[in-house]
């Protein structure tokens, strides 16, 4: 989570994505900021299988300890596992998820 640094604001920005570009906006005072090479967004977007099925696994793969996904209150399926909190991962607009417990790795859907 990033905040505006500009004229005292210290509002929260909100990501915005321009063409093909990750950049910050300031919905106070307008200020932008560009992203680095540390900043990632997955929230909201969906993962497809088309041109981006690399990064796709990649993200599910790694989803596990995503901090800032999604948590909902759901049984991991892993029989060994005791974990209630799990991680959604959108992977469709319809509402279509996948689940991740972030304790075993178990993902389900």
């Amino acid at each position: 989570m990033r905040f505006c640094e500009k004229y005292n604001c210290n509002n929260k920005l909100t990501s915005i994505i321009r063409g093909d570009e990750l950049i910050y906006r300031c919905f106070v005072c307008f200020e932008e900021y560009e992203s680095s090479a540390d900043d990632t967004l997955m929230v909201d977007e969906y993962l497809q299988e088309n041109d981006t099925i690399y990064k796709s696994k990649n993200y599910l793969l790694n989803a596990y300890g995503d901090t800032i996904s999604e948590l909902v209150y759901k049984n991991c399926t892993n029989k060994e596992c005791t974990e209630t909190i799990v991680r959604v991962v959108k992977v469709d607009p319809n509402g279509q998820a996948i689940y991740v417990c972030p304790t075993c790795r178990e993902q389900f859907i």
